[in-house]
């Protein structure tokens, strides 16, 4: 299993129903992170398809003990990220797929949002970090730049999504 789902995900034709069943017929992870970052910043494909595309790159790639500097090589300045999607969760006003704690950092990708429709609006990716982290920092680590060691070595402590079966 793989070659064939890698094969149909990377098909922009590829139904919904068939793109949902490649990617949970997925075995271990063999393909590269930018396999699913160049789907998700591509054009030839759909809204629902970049975003799932996106969901993948990060239940594929980026998991619990990733640090922030491992989280920049997987993305590779995605072309699909736009600094406003980023932002840092400081007051909880409702629920959220990680925990919240004053110690850590909770940052909240948004998927795709300008690319909204009835079928995939609304979603977001939480990533809980380990210790504060500055935005700008995390920003400037995405985009190539530099940040303090601190911040390049703080760890992914929990990945969440909304919606979760996204």
């Amino acid at each position: 299993m793989g070659t064939d789902e890698l094969a149909a995900i990377a098909d922009p034709s590829t139904g919904r129903t068939a793109l949902i069943d490649a990617i949970r017929g997925l075995g271990p992870v063999t393909e590269p992170a930018s396999f699913w970052s160049d789907i998700a910043g591509s054009d030839a494909f759909g809204p629902e398809h970049r975003r799932r595309a996106v969901v993948a790159l990060f239940r594929r790639h980026v998991v619990p003990g990733t640090t922030l500097a491992e989280l920049a090589r997987a993305l590779g300045d995605p072309a699909w990220l736009v600094d406003d999607d980023v932002s840092v969760v400081d007051v909880l006003g409702g629920k959220i797929p990680v925990s919240w704690t004053i110690a850590d950092t909770v940052l909240v990708f948004g998927v795709l949002p300008e690319l909204s429709d009835e079928v995939s609006r609304d979603w977001a990716i939480y990533l809980r970090v380990a210790g504060t982290v500055d935005l700008a920092d995390v920003l400037a680590l995405l985009r190539g730049g530099t940040a303090p060691p601190e911040v390049q070595r703080a760890e992914i402590l929990e990945v969440g999504f909304e919606p979760p079966g996204s």
